[in-house]
């Protein structure tokens, strides 16, 4: 039986469908080794030593702890960034290692709006100025003038970053009817809807209410706002960072909060923690200060639970031979994508037929039913939300192009010269020119060979490393495992690389479905998407009948290639989807579990 160590805070009704044994030991964390840990106490020692899987927050996995667990083949470290964990420590062992990346987004979001309103409306001050007693009858007006602050509907909110947390801030000051600008150079227009506003960085700070801050840390940005970008901050302005707080310059903040330059900041994180009670943060009246609790949360411990099993079961899979469906995989985060453009609208609407309903227009879902011997798979918004690629895979691609440019390898070297002549560079431009050319690309989601060869290659690593993982729709999984019993075989055509479809399959959350699939098809190896040459193609590789093969796909140009290539085609309607409400002319479902196959 799997044994599971779980030092990290756990909940309860998770760890109970783990499946193995579980010991749990989070009321002892502390941050040391776990070697150290089991060399103090014999009883951890003894459960460390029969460990499979350890699961942990905040105590170290390094040699020591490695050495004291001589049977574990997989960590899991319950926050986005594995920074408990020596990488090449279990490398060198053997250990996976997986991470619970977007634990604390939702929270960490909710809790920006918190800290918003709280700095906006002097909810600090005002609490603690009446609990001092002030409030006199004299004046029983005075807090009315006291406190006075700035409401949020119809003020511009400056999101500088558009990733997992600033995506759902963007939607959260919506929902208070405010104007929304994102600094983000790695979205494209219109990845976060038609309502938001992409500006450049000065533009933001020149023209924003209210200020705030969710980009990683990372040597481009540490100290992204200094005192020129400060100085661009009206005086009316407001100044929020829960994100990470060397993106700020201390000095030129502190300058401009002493002298007024600005309205006012409010701050959840700091660069020496915890704050000394000299710190002149403290003695300024303009800062509403909360120590570090963005993500302290109950929400956060159930959902880097759910994502730690989902990791644990990827890898140990459960003995039933369906995997049973995660409650939160329809998030609003997993459905973000980017729309089509009005040029590719008015494409998908060439496509219509008036007899096919929209599914979700029915009173009852018809199931769509085909005779085939062959499935083959679209991923991105069919089986996969696109969302989570154009934004989690390429968040981690973006800004790992410029080393993997630079190696000394073949298929390296080849497309390197393939982006150069793609980009029109000169022949002798440098990795980093190379790399921003091809970041530029993705911005648009530009369906680059080249691009996709080396988000392949670094998609590959990070799969292997555990950094990042795969994610699949529900009802997917369990469909694949029935049609591969039937006997029906399963391929996958889709445009990004097949050194990356690969991993994604492996590393499912619901368990490798690699085994399932018999062979695996790009754009290089069969040929564009939208041409039904390609699909005669596959076809011939298969050793199958066109009219033997059924492609499910969400986009309408697939649809209509695979159609006249002589396949039969469902297309996936998903809600919240890039092609959602597209006219296809083919059946449309909203689900694999509306699909009907047979031999």
């Amino acid at each position: 039986m799997t044994r599971i160590v779980i030092t990290a805070p756990f909940d309860p009704r998770v760890a109970a469908e783990l499946p193995g044994e579980v010991v749990t030991a989070s009321e002892a964390e502390t941050g040391q080794s776990l070697g150290a840990r089991a060399a103090a106490d014999p009883v951890f020692a003894a459960a460390l030593a029969e460990a499979d899987v350890v699961i942990a927050e905040l105590d170290r996995i390094d040699d020591d702890a490695l050495a004291a667990a001589p049977r574990l083949s997989l960590v899991v470290a319950c926050r986005a960034n594995p920074a408990n964990v020596d990488l090449a420590a279990c490398a060198a062992r053997g250990v996976e290692v997986r991470t619970t990346p977007g634990r604390n987004a939702d929270v960490t979001a909710d809790f920006t709006l918190a800290l918003l309103l709280a700095t906006v409306r002097h909810v600090p001050a005002a609490s603690a100025w009446l609990r001092a007693g002030n409030w006199s009858s004299d004046d029983v007006f005075e807090p009315y003038a006291r406190f006075r602050g700035i409401g949020l509907s119809g003020r511009q909110l400056g999101v500088v970053g558009g990733g997992a947390v600033g995506r759902r801030v963007v939607r959260r000051a919506q929902g208070f009817g405010m104007r929304v600008a994102v600094y983000d150079p790695f979205l494209a227009p219109g990845a976060l809807g038609d309502d938001v506003q992409h500006l450049e960085l000065d533009d933001l700070l020149t023209t924003s209410d209210v200020v705030t801050l969710h980009v990683p840390l990372t040597p481009e940005t540490t100290g992204l706002i200094a005192a020129r970008e400060l100085a661009l901050l009206r005086p009316d302005a407001y100044l929020v960072n829960a994100g990470r707080a060397a993106l700020v310059d201390r000095d030129a903040l502190l300058a401009v909060l002493r002298e007024g330059r600005i309205a006012g900041a409010g701050f959840d994180v700091f660069h020496d923690e915890p704050l000394s009670p000299d710190d002149e943060l403290l003695r300024l009246p303009n800062v509403t200060l909360t120590p570090h609790i963005a993500g302290a949360s109950d929400d956060v411990v159930v959902e880097h639970s759910r994502l730690a099993a989902a990791a644990v079961a990827s890898v140990f899979p459960p003995p039933s031979s369906s995997p049973s469906p995660s409650p939160h995989s329809d998030s609003d985060d997993s459905r973000e994508a980017t729309a089509p453009d009005a040029e590719s609208r008015t494409q998908a609407a060439s496509h219509r037929e008036a007899t096919t309903p929209h599914p979700h227009e029915r009173e009852d879902h018809v199931t769509a039913t085909a005779t085939a011997d062959v499935v083959v798979l679209d991923i991105e918004g069919t089986t996969s939300a696109a969302g989570f690629i154009l934004g989690d895979l390429y968040d981690y691609a973006r800004p790992r192009l410029d080393e993997v440019l630079g190696r000394d390898d073949d298929t390296v070297r080849a497309a390197r010269a393939d982006a150069i002549a793609e980009t029109g560079l000169d022949a002798d431009a440098s990795d980093a020119e190379i790399a921003e050319a091809l970041r530029g690309l993705m911005a648009k989601d530009v369906k680059s060979t080249p691009l996709k060869t080396l988000q392949g290659i670094i998609w590959a690593e990070g799969f292997a490393a555990g950094e990042i993982h795969s994610q699949f729709f529900d009802d997917v999984p369990p469909r694949l495992h029935a049609w591969s019993e039937e006997g029906i075989r399963l391929a996958v055509y889709s445009s990004g690389s097949v050194a990356s479809q690969v991993p994604w399959f492996r590393h499912a959350p619901q368990g490798d479905l690699t085994p399932l699939v018999e062979d695996f098809f790009d754009t290089v190896k069969a040929g564009p998407k939208k041409e039904s040459a390609s699909f005669d193609k596959i076809a011939s590789a298969l050793g199958v009948a066109p009219d033997r093969a059924l492609f499910l796909t969400d986009h309408p140009d697939e649809v209509s290639a695979a159609l006249a290539a002589g396949w039969q085609v469902v297309a996936l309607d998903r809600a919240g989807e890039p092609w959602a409400g597209a006219d296809f002319a083919a059946p449309a479902v909203a689900s694999f579990d509306e699909i009907e196959v047979t031999r």
